[in-house]
């Protein structure tokens, strides 16, 4: 079970769960209360434990940072005893936030668009290596000490250059997907999108029908909501 430790001084307070800790100083001066709600320790604050802090801490500013773990509705935004709430999403994902209560109960939603577009991408290519390469199977042959030494066509796997890779969800991730996949192993791009992609800068094929890329890929990548 994780523990739920209270930071206070004159210029703000901090709730940190498990010991996460978080920098205030360059809040101070200002009426602050963050609360961590990360799960990687597999709790959750449920909205009773969270309304005994609003209550504790009424009239003031509040900040929840939020994760896609944790699911944010009517009941957390209608909180009258805050004077004011910001939502900050660590993520770029919001669709486990309601933003139309947000938006009733005035409460600012905030999420982090593009900073993990580049290492998403970065390790859709890698997955895509190592299981074109058995590159996985390989590492475990060595954990288990039953490699047998080397043989000719012994885990050679298959190239992903010049093969089709076909992407399902073209944003931000799915691009920057395509264009390492294109320009690094010239491999040919479809794609399935719910609207229209113009003005790409990259050479791709849009499909109408999302079969057509199960029926002509080898590769398939899905970059969209769950």
């Amino acid at each position: 079970m994780c523990s739920i430790h209270i930071f206070q001084d004159q210029n703000y307070s901090l709730i940190d769960i498990d010991g996460n800790s978080i920098d205030l100083s360059v809040f101070k001066g200002k009426p602050l209360l963050l609360v961590n709600t990360a799960s990687r320790c597999g709790f959750t604050p449920q909205y009773e434990e969270l309304e005994k802090l609003f209550t504790k801490y009424r009239k003031t500013d509040l900040t929840i940072i939020a994760t896609t773990s944790n699911s944010f509705n009517q009941e957390y935004s209608s909180t009258e005893e805050i004077k004011k709430i910001c939502l900050a999403n660590y993520g770029v994902g919001f669709s486990h936030i309601d933003l139309e209560a947000c938006k009733e109960n005035n409460v600012t939603v905030t999420n982090t668009p593009d900073v993990l577009t580049d290492a998403t991408a970065d390790l859709t290519i890698l997955l895509m290596l190592m299981i074109s390469r058995r590159a996985i199977e390989g590492s475990k042959e060595i954990e288990t000490k039953s490699w047998m030494g080397w043989r000719p066509t012994h885990l050679v796997g298959s190239d992903l250059s010049g093969k089709t890779l076909g992407i399902i969800g073209m944003g931000r991730i799915g691009e920057a997907v395509a264009k390492r996949a294109l320009f690094g192993f010239k491999m040919k791009i479809m794609f399935f999108n719910r609207s229209k992609k113009e003005n790409l800068n990259f050479k791709a094929e849009q499909v109408e029908k999302i079969t057509e890329i199960f029926e002509k890929s080898d590769f398939i990548s899905l970059h969209c909501p769950g």
